[in-house]
């Protein structure tokens, strides 16, 4: 009688290493004091405001962020932040192309570098009545952790409830 040998039995492959998913930007959330915008703050930047001005800076100085608010003029007319945008572009010295999002009338953002190589990147935000400029600058390169931190400051930002 033959003998049968046991079957063998398959094992399962071993786990890949899956990498380390990418780090989220743990922020301090400020409210300006009227409540008209709400952004948050990585720790250790600084931070400082004047009137409807807002100064951010990373601990090294080479990246900052700055938003400037605006207000209507009393009129009718809505704010558009593309149309905005394009103005600003239009004046603005750039070094080669810039790479522009919109998306839509509520905000716009574009990418560029300018001549001295610094690297920018700045938003248009509307809520129909107050007008929202952001600026980021760094002369590091764009997907250095904290010029990356200095765009996620950027995007972040929303109107209050006011």
């Amino acid at each position: 009688m033959p003998i049968k040998k046991p079957a063998k039995r398959k094992t399962a492959a071993p786990a890949k290493k899956r990498a380390s998913a990418t780090k989220k930007h743990e922020f301090g959330s400020y409210t300006t004091t009227r409540g008209t915008m709400k952004i948050m703050v990585p720790p250790f930047w600084t931070m400082r405001q004047t009137n409807e001005d807002l100064e951010i800076h990373a601990p090294s100085g080479k990246t900052a962020v700055y938003v400037t608010s605006y207000l209507g003029n009393g009129t009718s007319h809505k704010h558009d932040a593309r149309e905005y945008l394009r103005t600003f572009l239009s004046n603005a010295q750039i070094a080669g192309r810039a790479t522009i999002k919109e998306t839509g009338k509520l905000r716009a953002e574009a990418r560029y570098k300018d001549p001295d190589g610094d690297h920018w990147v700045l938003s248009f935000l509307t809520n129909g009545k107050r007008m929202l400029l952001a600026t980021c600058n760094t002369n590091l390169p764009t997907r250095n952790e904290e010029a990356s931190t200095g765009v996620a400051v950027i995007q972040s930002i929303s109107f209050g409830k006011r």
